[in-house]
C-alpha cells in the first residue's frame, strides 16, 4: 500500500496561483529526497541533530529502508503509479478505510513538472544507480 503523500483540499489546488506553489513544494521535496539518497549520513545527521526519538542506528537503518522503497525509480521521483494507486484503493476499501472507490482523487500533472524542473536543472530523479547499503543493526540502535 502507499503511504506518505502529499494532500491538498481540491478547492484550494483549483486556483493557479495555488497550483504554482505546490510545483514549487514538490520540487523541493524531491530534491530533499535526491539529497537524502546521495548523502544518507548527512540525512541521519539533521534528524539526530533535531531531536529523534530513536538512536543513530536505527535512523540509519531507516533511511535506507526509505531509500529502497523510492530508488530505483522508473517514473521519476514523487510520479505516483497508478497500478499502486489503483491497489491501494481496493486494499482500503476491502478492509472499510473508504467507502466507495477514490475517482478523481489524485493526479500526477504537478508532480510531473516537478520533475521536470529538476531534470532540467540536472538532477538525477530515477536513482538507477543506487544500491542498498549493508547496515548492521545492533542493540540498542547505536
Amino acid at each position: 500500500m502507499l503511504e506518505d503523500d502529499v494532500f491538498v483540499r481540491d478547492d484550494w489546488i483549483k486556483e493557479k496561483k495555488n497550483q504554482a506553489i505546490a510545483k514549487r513544494f514538490l520540487a523541493a521535496s524531491f530534491k530533499g529526497w535526491v539529497y537524502c539518497r546521495d548523502h544518507a549520513s548527512d540525512c541521519v545527521k539533521i534528524v539526530l541533530k533535531n531531536g529523534p526519538a530513536l538512536p543513530g542506528g536505527h535512523q540509519k537503518w531507516m533511511m535506507n529502508e526509505i531509500n529502497a522503497l523510492i530508488w530505483p525509480n522508473k517514473l521519476g521521483i514523487g510520479i505516483m503509479d497508478p497500478k499502486a494507486f489503483n491497489r491501494t484503493a481496493s486494499i482500503a476499501k476491502q478492509f472499510g478505510v473508504i467507502k466507495k472507490s477514490p475517482s478523481g482523487a489524485w493526479r500526477a500533472d504537478l508532480a510531473r513538472a516537478a520533475v521536470a524542473q529538476l531534470k532540467a536543472q540536472k538532477v538525477d530523479v530515477y536513482g538507477k544507480k543506487w544500491k542498498k547499503a549493508k547496515v548492521k543493526i545492533t542493540e540498542g540502535g547505536k
